[in-house]
């Protein structure tokens, strides 16, 4: 997948310690009650952590669509290239702020995430206390999810970790590609493991169409 955004630097202020951030504009301060003469005076004292607030950013020329609402969650397709938490160079270009400042409500939090470059559906709980309920539905598949992606045809022959199978051979296409996937706290990237299987992919020819080909079961990983 190909950013075709074009980089830009943001301008980010000095690593600064709390007592300097009165000094700095707080992106978060915009959902934060008027702090208390007493509580200024706390923030005030010298502390070793740190903060670094970011001053610009480029905008992300995507809408997010709000799919389905309710008193307890929002769901939402989230485009590419818009972070779904701030993170790094992205503060107010990522779903939960667009969202919070949408509807006014700084108790918005996501239920999962999408990588930056990853377009799709993702829910947030408008209730923090809702959170855990539903993260426990992705923590036991409950929730069925099912990714698609765009790779060169040149699909691998002999895996290393798990099997891949053509459904109609003799033509090379499509495919089923079977193993174990995990992701670990901590590693950026998710990796295959020798295991029971917890994924499966459907790989085809693009060109054939998403919506007209037939469409494997999602995987229950």
């Amino acid at each position: 997948m190909t950013d075709r955004l074009t980089p830009v630097q943001p301008r980010c202020s000095p690593l600064m310690s709390v007592s300097d951030s009165s000094r700095a504009t707080d992106p978060a301060s915009a959902f934060a009650s008027a702090p208390t003469q007493r509580s200024v005076q706390r923030v005030a004292k010298p502390s070793p952590r740190r903060h670094r607030w970011v001053e610009e950013e480029p905008e992300i020329p995507f809408e997010l669509e709000v799919l389905y609402e309710d008193d307890g969650i929002i769901v939402v397709d989230k485009p590419h290239f818009l972070a779904t938490t701030p993170r790094g160079m992205w503060y107010r270009q990522s779903a939960l702020m667009r969202l919070r400042e949408r509807f006014g409500e700084p108790d918005i939090t996501p239920a999962h995430r999408l990588d930056r470059a990853t377009a799709g559906i993702v829910l947030f709980v408008r209730k923090p206390r809702l959170r855990r309920t539903y993260q426990t539905l992705f923590e036991h598949h409950d929730v069925t999810k099912e990714y698609e992606c765009l790779a060169p045809a040149a699909p691998i022959v002999r895996p290393r970790y798990g099997t891949i199978e053509r459904l109609r051979r003799p033509a090379v296409f499509p495919l089923l590609r079977r193993s174990t996937i995990v992701k670990e706290r901590g590693r950026l990237q998710a990796f295959e493991v020798p295991g029971r299987v917890n994924a499966q992919t459907w790989i085809d020819i693009a060109e054939r169409g998403v919506e007209s080909r037939e469409r494997w079961p999602a995987s229950q990983g």
